[in-house]
């Protein structure tokens, strides 16, 4: 700035020092950031003639001198884009047909929906009356298309998303971004977050945009729309990714039916003083690791396996065990991730005999009655679950371990010092919709005398041949076909490789199954397999045999305390019902704003765990309570944010409002002495029943 725009620049430096002290009070992670930050890429440049300013990049200029001009125009033609009660077009609302489980939470939620309208097939969108849900601003830029927006239209929550630290940075100069943030802070119900790129890649971007979203659920993805400063392409393309993403999104929900039963698993796991693996790296180890899926692709490679069984480490996961037994292979582990009693039957129908000299390695939540089947069982914790918190299985803990059985095992391996795997039977996907599994497998043909082979390829019907399947690229070129959940699981594999390699550049994994392209593990030809078995052996011929390697992290885990903490989760969960209980009293429900309005303290109340009274943190069995409801809590909000905003107007969403409410109180009501049946009293016997019901079968349980 030249010496005769003095009186500009202080203003300038004026606001930003405000900016910094309103940010030190409401905001202190981006004070604490931008206190000091020197801004050495971007260059605020003020016009000597108009009353406007420029940003100038990398010595090239964002705005050609009118910031203020473009952020005023941009606000104009987004609302021009968005204009009242024109109708919002992204998912339609929930249906009872998808809430079929019969136990508590699912049972409440279709009661619920079957009191409200159906949307039915003649959806066409969420009429959006004359104001705005939830807009993501993708880029921040000087601000100033921020600052009209909300001065011009009613905004009822906002993210700022701005990939550059240092233009963020120079906002500070330009907008003030107290009075922007108090049109949502100083509102009830209204709210404002910030996402901001520091020493930022593409990837590490749309990663930081897409967790900022998914903590709005179910504002997003409902009722996003975005506001793209200056057409951004590259910020269009995260939004893109994300939205393709939205299945592992969906897939992560969970819900209160599912999180008690894994919990019942827990509790009886836990006072059965069962032996756990511990995440405890003793070396670095080559020795091949061949993990087995149940994908359709194992029945043209099996041979393979057949052939070099004895030079490898044979890991079945999931359903991929039948797959061998059924052709004569017995592997060395098996690796179970699924808590349901379908598990059990599944072993159970091939048969202790055959099971013997195989190491079980399951998950904590496993079904109680599996372990006696094996002869060796080892368990393990999620870290991404909340069980190795609140009940003390920290050192047992292996990252990265969902959503499928192949996903656990190599994380389990891989953390474990292993380097090198080779995935069989891992398609996450299909050519054609009658052969979506290994011939060998529970899908591979009916079995009229097993419950539970006729029970899942009635699902397998019902889910690959009439079920919406989505594509895929294929190892072979062209497309499969996939579900929502194998996509998830898939992503997953790639996030858990990359991962992985960020930590450890040794790590090689070879895709041996003829499905989808699994992006960091390059496909390996029939052909090819014995020659790098061989080339694997010859380095690792001196290392410990992997059994010993295993075994040698083993040890039993006792705790005097433990059903202290299952009160104490119980204690919690009451609290945490109580508190939304409150929140959906806290105002009268005259329209879809009310509504609105009352997702932001629903959202806080789902997901963020708070310090108690008297305490100086969290408490690890909070984090327990917030979990097992969390699911069905968003569930619910998701059902009354969609079939509200769905209503004509607010003369028929006060209705619908109130059915929505009344239901949610009433299983908020039903939820801890749900739970106290089920896990704390034990004299009930009810935690017992559930030990051989599926998730299919009535519960007896209060409310059920």
């Amino acid at each position: 700035m030249r010496p005769d725009q003095q009186e500009t620049a202080e203003t300038f430096l004026r606001r930003k020092a405000k900016n910094l002290e309103f940010f030190k009070r409401r905001f202190p992670a981006i004070y604490k950031h931008y206190g000091n930050l020197l801004m050495k890429r971007v260059e605020l440049v003020v016009s000597p003639v108009e009353s406007d300013v420029d940003l100038h990049v990398d010595g090239k200029s964002l705005y050609q001198g009118k910031a203020k001009a473009v952020g005023v125009r941009e606000a104009e033609m987004f609302l021009a884009d968005n204009e009242p009660y024109e109708y919002l077009k992204t998912f339609r609302p929930p249906r009872a047909s998808g809430y079929t489980y019969p136990r508590l939470g699912s049972n409440m939620i279709r009661r619920c929906l079957e009191a409200l309208p159906d949307q039915g097939e003649e959806f066409v969108g969420y009429p959006m009356g004359n104001f705005f849900p939830f807009v993501v601003f993708l880029g921040c830029g000087l601000g100033y298309q921020i600052e009209a927006l909300v001065s011009r239209a009613d905004v009822i929550n906002a993210l700022v998303f701005e990939p550059d630290e240092e233009k963020f940075a120079a906002s500070l100069f330009t907008v003030d971004w107290e009075s922007i943030c108090e049109k949502f802070l100083s509102r009830k119900g209204y709210d404002i977050r910030f996402a901001i790129g520091v020493d930022a890649t593409n990837r590490s971007l749309k990663e930081l945009l897409e967790r900022n979203l998914n903590k709005r659920v179910p504002l997003h993805p409902t009722m996003t729309i975005y506001f793209n400063h200056q057409a951004c392409g590259i910020n269009r393309s995260f939004a893109e990714e994300i939205r393709k993403d939205l299945p592992t999104l969906f897939a992560s929900w969970g819900n209160y039916d599912d999180e008690m039963k894994r919990l019942n698993h827990t509790a009886f796991n836990l006072r059965a003083g069962s032996k756990f693996l511990r995440n405890s790296a003793t070396g670095t180890f080559h020795k091949p690791v061949v993990i087995v899926g149940s994908g359709p692709s194992i029945d043209e490679r099996l041979p393979l396996i057949r052939q070099s069984r004895d030079r490898v480490t044979l890991v079945s996961a999931g359903t991929g065990l039948k797959a061998l037994i059924n052709n004569g292979v017995k592997p060395d582990f098996h690796v179970e991730l699924d808590p349901d009693y379908l598990i059990y039957q599944l072993l159970s129908d091939i048969g202790k005999e055959k099971l013997k000299g195989i190491t079980l390695i399951a998950v904590n939540e496993i079904n109680a009655l599996v372990p006696e089947l094996f002869d060796e069982v080892f368990l393990y914790a999620k870290k991404d679950n909340p069980a190795p918190i609140g009940f003390r299985l920290e050192r047992f803990a292996f990252e990265h371990c969902n959503p499928t059985c192949t996903n656990a095992a190599f994380a389990i391996f891989q953390q474990l010092g292993f380097r090198n795997f080779f995935l069989f039977g891992t398609d996450y996907g299909f050519k054609d919709r009658t052969k979506h599994h290994a011939s060998g497998s529970v899908y591979g043909s009916r079995d009229e005398d097993s419950e539970v082979s006729v029970l899942l390829n009635d699902l397998a019907q019902k889910h690959f041949l009439e079920g919406k399947l989505i594509e895929v690229d294929s190892v072979n070129g062209g497309k499969i076909l996939t579900r929502s959940d194998y996509f998830t699981a898939m992503r997953s594999v790639e996030n858990m490789l990359r991962w992985a390699r960020e930590r450890d550049h040794d790590v090689q994994v070879w895709n041996c199954a003829d499905g989808a392209v699994i992006s960091g593990a390059p496909w390996l030809a029939p052909e090819n397999f014995e020659e790098k078995i061989d080339l694997i052996l010859n380095d690792a011929a001196q290392e410990p045999i992997p059994m010993d390697v295993i075994r040698g992290q083993v040890e039993t885990h006792q705790d005097p305390e433990l059903e202290e903490r299952f009160a104490k989760v119980g204690t919690f969960i009451e609290a945490r019902a109580d508190q939304v209980r409150a929140i959906l009293h806290s105002t009268s429900l005259r329209g879809k704003k009310d509504v609105v309005r009352l997702m932001s303290p629903l959202i806080d109340a789902s997901q963020v765990v708070e310090t108690p009274k008297g305490f100086d943190a969290p408490q690890p069995e909070q984090f327990v309570a917030q979990h097992v409801l969390r699911g069905t809590l968003m569930h619910f909000m998701t059902v009354g944010l969609c079939h509200v905003m769905a209503a004509g107007g607010d003369k028929d969403a006060v209705p619908v409002a109130e059915t929505w409410k009344d239901s949610f109180v009433e299983f908020l009501k039903a939820v801890p002495g749900h739970y106290s049946k089920v896990i704390t009293d034990q004299r009930s016997g009810e935690g017992e029943r559930w030990l051989r019901m599926t998730i299919h079968d009535r519960e007896t349980a209060v409310g059920g």
